[in-house]
C-alpha cells in the first residue's frame, strides 16, 4: 500500500494526472500527495478532487507551483471534496496565479472554510490575490474552527484587505499563524 506519493517537478499535465487519479481511487492508505511543480490545470484538479472524494485518506495535498487558476480552486471546492473530507489537514496551493476570476475561487474556498473543521494549514502564498478575494476568504475565516495556519504572504493585499482579515480574526479563535 502506498502511503506517500511525490511526483513533484515531473512536468505532468492534466492527462497524466487523470491516469494518476484513477489509481488514487484504489489506494485508501495514501497520506501525502505531492504534485507540486507540474503543469496541473483545472481539469487535472477536477480529476484529483473526484479521486479524493472517493478516497478519504490523504492528509497532505501539495499542488503548489502549477497552472491552477481560480477555476481549479473552484473545482476543488465545488466537488464537495473539501466539504466532506475528514482527513485533509494541509493544502498547499501556493504560487498558482488566481488573478482571473480569483473571487470565484475564493468564494468557493470561503464556503468550504465555513464548514470544514479538519483542514489545519492552508498555503495561498504568491497567488496574486487582491482585496476582493481576501474579503471573500475573510468571510469564511469568521466561521472556521479548524484552520491553524494561513499563509497569504506575497499577494496583492492593501490596508483594506488587511482590515477585513483583522475583522475576521476577531471572530476566529482557532487561527494561530497568519503570514
Amino acid at each position: 500500500m502506498l502511503f506517500s506519493c511525490s511526483l513533484s517537478d515531473c512536468k505532468l499535465g492534466d492527462d497524466a494526472i487523470t491516469l494518476l487519479a484513477d489509481g488514487l481511487r484504489q489506494n485508501a492508505g495514501l497520506r501525502t500527495l505531492d504534485l507540486s511543480g507540474n503543469s496541473l490545470a483545472a481539469n487535472g484538479v477536477k480529476n484529483i478532487a473526484r479521486a479524493l472524494k472517493e478516497n478519504d485518506g490523504p492528509e497532505v495535498l501539495c499542488l503548489d507551483v502549477n497552472h491552477i487558476t481560480a477555476d481549479g480552486v473552484k473545482a476543488l471546492s465545488d466537488s464537495e471534496t473539501l466539504f466532506e473530507n475528514n482527513s485533509l489537514q494541509d493544502l498547499d496551493l501556493s504560487c498558482n496565479i488566481f488573478t482571473e476570476d480569483a473571487s470565484q475561487g475564493m468564494q468557493a474556498l470561503a464556503e468550504v472554510l465555513k464548514t470544514n473543521k479538519v483542514l489545519q494549514d492552508l498555503n495561498l502564498r504568491c497567488c496574486e490575490l487582491g482585496d476582493d478575494a481576501i474579503t471573500l476568504l475573510a468571510d469564511g475565516l469568521r466561521q472556521n474552527a479548524g484552520l491553524r495556519t494561513l499563509d497569504l504572504s506575497e499577494n496583492c493585499i492593501s490596508a483594506n484587505g488587511v482590515k477585513n482579515i483583522a475583522r475576521a480574526l476577531k471572530e476566529n479563535d482557532g487561527l494561530e499563524v497568519l503570514m
